[in-house]
């Protein structure tokens, strides 16, 4: 049995759950069900279910509630990120707005061992890729 792939997880930000998220039901529905039975887990009946995790930030959601970014929410997942891209030869996709692809790839650096140099050269390898604008 060769290597483990990383495992999908989705870090998903926008500004207001309610007004922002239009693809919620589609996110939450590709999440794969914790059955806590892995023989279960791989049947598969239904639709695919391609991500282990799904991290939402919302950066306004009203309601008197506390803004949190993407970047915060990698920091807060720092162990999993480190274990997927060093150890099981994960793959990062980054895309939004620049200011956010910056941040996330500054929380990168500070969860990964070797830091700015280390997301460099992962983005030369090709398992970071940024798509950013604005």
């Amino acid at each position: 049995r060769g290597q483990q792939a990383a495992p999908a997880a989705l870090f998903f930000g926008c500004r207001h759950p309610e007004q922002d998220w239009i693809y919620r039901d589609d996110m939450n529905s590709a999440v794969k069900l914790n059955t806590g039975c892995g023989a279960l887990a791989r049947m598969q009946v239904g639709p695919k279910r391609p991500l282990a995790a799904l991290f939402t930030a919302f950066s306004r959601p009203g309601d008197g509630k506390e803004g949190v970014y993407v970047q915060k929410i990698m920091k807060d997942q720092k162990m999993s990120l480190k274990h997927w891209m060093e150890k099981m030869d994960g793959v990062v996709y980054i895309c939004g707005s620049s200011a956010m692809g910056h941040g996330a790839l500054d929380s990168l650096a500070e969860v990964l061992e070797g830091g700015k140099d280390k997301v460099d050269e992962l983005r030369k390898q090709g398992r970071i890729i940024a798509e950013m604008w604005g």
